[in-house]
């Protein structure tokens, strides 16, 4: 396996964190925003009468889990850049 740089992991958890921020706001769409709204969350409450609850609990545990670390690290990686370009702003 090819070992990652921590510039390169960086990246891709900043990627991760786009990535979760515009499928938030898809679903958000989806179920929220669009004219068809209504008719897909009936259709999801169908889908998850099906559901066990336990499994429904630890996925979203998971999800929680994985979000406050992509949060953590954009947050990160966010001050960091600003830090950055602020010294490098200084330099010039």
């Amino acid at each position: 396996m090819k070992k990652t740089t921590k510039k390169g992991n960086t990246a891709m958890k900043v990627g991760a964190g786009l990535a979760a921020a515009a499928a938030a706001a898809a679903a958000g769409y989806y179920f929220y925003g669009s004219k068809s709204a209504k008719k897909h969350r009936k259709a999801v409450e169908k889908w998850a009468k099906d559901i066990d609850p336990a499994d429904l609990k630890r996925a979203v545990n998971e999800l929680k889990t994985n979000w406050e670390m992509v949060r953590r690290e954009t947050g990160r990686t966010v001050r960091k850049s600003v830090a950055k370009a602020k010294s490098t702003a200084k330099r010039v």
